[in-house]
């Protein structure tokens, strides 16, 4: 893996914004610069000084004391460039972690895809004075002769200081980001020709205050006398700034940025040290960011979702792992395309943007190029599997809501039943409103089926439900002479039971049980599911009680289920006993 060299920037970065025909190129301050020392543009780097000691002391200071404020609404990562003046190339190398920015830097890098708040980005900066070195000086002798770093030299060094102020209107609950940002944007320009700074933002806060919270973060080369803390703080602190910095290094504040002159325009015989931009290459670095920080915010955004968010299944897993697989496989080459970037043509390297193509290609995939391609493809993704884990919560919601309601109904019976109340028209009615209710509670393939005569149940012998109250479908079939039922569907089911028990003679009862049991297709054996059983008590003597239980569980197509006396003697039942089956999902 390549090393870069990481070079702290003291201040504020400004753009490469043009290459004129005198060669001039503005690039931030960088340690350790000083006048006549070269730098590579390309790679960022300090290089070799070509000026001895008394060439470099004949320079002069030009005073400046101007300040200028630029502010606007941000809408991406473009635009902080542009309030920033930072150029395509130095945005890439500092998402990219090949050089350190101090202050401005986690403006640039900053993932703002899923905030809720709109941000007003303001800078103001204050320019001192500049030092330059004169026209008149040379070079060392054969200074060429050396290996050189860079095809560049510092030819001036301006000094100043810079505040950046982040004005971010959160939405309040309940209300629209869209909404803030309309009235964000309409009241900036409106506001522009009409009242000065102050007037401005204060109007701006005015007609956001009853939809959005506001928060500043803020950054300064100099101590602030006013701390931001709300608009007329903030106005107060960008008014004092000036001021402010005459605090620092006897009023000429910090080196913000240098003046570069191309090697090749002072007196040298080589032309290998002549420097052509590369214009084709820059063209393409505006779209080069775009798609890198889609990446970018896409792999935080997973990092964020499964840290923070969901637990995966292994089929959802496998699906996520694939996609991070592939996206970091993309990073990789666009973090290989950032750090090899290289801004000149030479006679060896035409001028062309072929440095950018493997890295576009791989974004491309199997698709096409399309900026915010793979957030897109994430944000299915995660729907899709967070679709999935809702509705399997509200399944498993809905199911425990449903259990508890009839296991409710059933206990309330079993009260009624256990204070010696006759069986009678009004526990049949009440049975035949839940089992209503239940049916269109909960929706898709059901069976209800029940057993009006009074019965008597052996041992080993099946109980049995004869009569058919109702069905979805006709497939669905009815219980044989054996007294089992048939699976037709594969999935998951929700079966409930009631059967009403009674002492038929003056002796003590004892013990009854029933189970519910299931054979599958192939199988020779009867598997039990659930088991309820009514216990005799001397407190409860010729109680009338019953045997219920609600399960859920997952039964394949062709399964047998049936309800089994498994106790050791009779059981005697009377009115209505019923039992209920619903499909609520189908399942491979």
């Amino acid at each position: 893996m390549a090393k870069f060299r990481l070079l702290p920037l003291l201040g504020f970065f400004l753009a490469v914004r043009s290459i004129g025909a005198s060669g001039v190129n503005q690039k931030p301050y960088f340690t350790p610069m000083i006048l006549g020392r070269t730098f590579d543009i390309s790679k960022n780097e300090v290089g070799n000084d070509i000026f001895n000691k008394n060439a470099r002391a004949r320079q002069k200071t030009i005073r400046v004391d101007s300040t200028t404020i630029k502010f606007k609404t941000i809408n991406d990562n473009s635009d902080v460039n542009d309030v920033l003046d930072v150029s395509g190339e130095l945005a890439l190398q500092i998402k990219g972690g090949l050089v350190n920015v101090e202050g401005s830097g986690s403006y640039v890098k900053e993932n703002r895809d899923a905030t809720n708040f709109v941000e007003v980005l303001a800078k103001v900066k204050t320019i001192t004075k500049t030092k330059t070195l004169t026209s008149d000086i040379t070079p060392m002798d054969r200074f060429y002769n050396r290996k050189l770093v860079g095809k560049h030299y510092v030819r001036s060094i301006t000094y100043g200081g810079i505040l950046i102020a982040s004005l971010r209107f959160t939405a309040k609950r309940g209300k629209s980001k869209e909404h803030i940002k309309a009235r964000v944007e309409g009241n900036l320009k409106a506001a522009t020709v009409q009242v000065g700074l102050a007037g401005q933002f204060e109007k701006l806060a005015s007609k956001v205050e009853d939809l959005s919270d506001l928060s500043i973060k803020y950054y300064s080369t100099a101590p602030l006398k006013t701390v931001p803390l709300d608009v007329k703080t903030m106005i107060k602190a960008i008014e004092e700034f000036p001021t402010q910095l005459k605090t620092v290094n006897n009023g000429d504040g910090i080196p913000l940025s240098v003046n570069l002159q191309e090697i090749s325009t002072l007196d040298v015989p080589h032309r290998n040290l002549d420097y052509l931009d590369n214009r084709m290459l820059r063209a393409r670095l505006g779209d080069l960011d775009h798609l890198y920080t889609d990446l970018l915010e896409t792999d935080d955004a997973i990092k964020y979702w499964l840290k923070n968010t969901v637990t995966l299944g292994s089929i959802n897993n496998n699906e996520v792992q694939k996609f991070y697989s592939d996206l970091t496989d993309i990073i990789s080459a666009f973090d290989t395309a950032v750090a090899g970037i290289d801004l000149s043509c030479s006679a060896n390297q035409e001028c062309n943007d072929q440095q950018l193509q493997k890295a576009f290609e791989k974004y491309k995939g199997d698709g096409n190029i399309i900026p915010g391609k793979y957030k897109r493809q994430f944000n299915r993704i995660k729907w899709k599997i967070e679709l999935s884990e809702s509705a399997k919560t509200e399944v498993r919601t809905l199911l425990q809501t449903e259990k508890d309601k009839i296991r409710g109904q059933i206990r309330r019976y079993e009260e009624r039943l256990n204070r010696v109340m006759p069986a009678g028209e009004s526990v049949t009615s009440d049975l035949d409103k839940t089992v209503t209710n239940f049916k269109k509670v909960l929706p898709g393939i059901y069976f209800l089926a029940y057993q009006t005569d009074g019965q008597i149940f052996y041992p080993a012998y099946a109980v049995s439900f004869s009569n058919v109250k109702d069905t979805s479908s006709n497939q669905i079939g009815q219980f044989n002479q054996n007294g089992e039922l048939t699976i037709q569907d594969t999935g998951l089911y929700l079966i409930t039971y009631y059967i009403a028990v009674i002492e038929r003679s003056g002796k003590p009862r004892e013990n009854v049980k029933v189970q519910l049991k299931r054979k599958t297709l192939l199988g020779t054996s009867w598997e039990v599911l659930s088991q309820s059983m009514v216990l005799y008590s001397e407190k409860c003597f010729k109680c009338d009680q019953a045997l219920s239980d609600t399960v859920v569980l997952k039964l394949n197509e062709g399964d047998r289920i049936m309800i089994e006396n498994n106790g050791p003697k009779r059981i005697f039942s009377y009115s209505k006993n019923y039992f209920s089956l619903v499909l609520l999902r189908k399942t491979d």
